[in-house]
């Protein structure tokens, strides 16, 4: 999605192979190995994990490196021809620099998953934010004032303000509602992989919709 609004990703074919070998690669290589270390509880609670043998593992590893080397040289010489999006490419080497630190370089798993976590939050906000910017291109909606608002171009730093002080006022309110409950591991956890969960329906729906003929024109 992100390649396609980038000047390359306007013209079709342009796409190489190398990037999505890195986007896949970096992240099996790396889920192996936390599978391999991470031990037997997760968030305070037992887990099983399926633990491939050591070879494996470092094969998984040598051809995330190579991926990542012809990745790095498809965009040295893109820099070097003038062709380079740097910001896509930040992105881009934010998604291996990630999961190379929270599931290899991080031991503890919880805070690993933690990291992660917040990278991809930020990563998804920052989708979103570019899909309200060139919905609301053309100015302030009326039936959206203060969605449309903070979605003008150039204002990424107001929107990724906004989405966290609402966040804050919920979480806080979530957080008095554990407590009221007893809270607890378990409790705390199932509230908020719920929410996860539900984040996930909705974004089937959100993102997998069919447009009307009116949106697609």
């Amino acid at each position: 999605m992100y390649f396609r609004a980038t000047p390359e990703g306007q013209v079709a074919g342009t796409r190489d192979i190398t990037t999505d070998l890195v986007v896949y690669l970096v992240p099996i290589y790396a889920i192996t190995a936390r599978s391999a270390m991470m031990g037997s509880t997760f968030l305070e609670l037992p887990v099983k994990t399926f633990v491939l043998p050591s070879e494996a593992i470092t094969a998984l590893g040598l051809a995330a490196t190579v991926a990542g080397v012809m990745w790095a040289v498809r965009s040295a010489v893109a820099f070097a021809r003038g062709t380079l999006d740097p910001l896509y490419a930040g992105f881009v080497l934010s998604h291996i620099a990630i999961f190379l630190v929270a599931y290899v370089a991080i031991e503890d798993a919880n805070t690993g998953w933690l990291a992660i976590n917040v990278w991809h939050n930020f990563q998804y906000v920052l989708v979103v934010w570019m899909m309200n910017a060139k919905k609301y291109v053309g100015g302030i909606d009326p039936a959206a004032r203060f969605l449309s608002r903070i979605s003008q171009p150039g204002r990424l730093a107001t929107y990724f303000l906004s989405c966290i002080a609402i966040s804050t006022v919920i979480y806080l309110g979530l957080g008095s509602v554990v407590s009221a409950m007893g809270g607890g591991v378990a409790i705390t956890v199932g509230i908020y992989m719920g929410i996860n969960f539900h984040h996930y329906i909705v974004d089937a729906l959100i993102w997998k919709r069919r447009r009307s003929p009116v949106l697609s024109a």
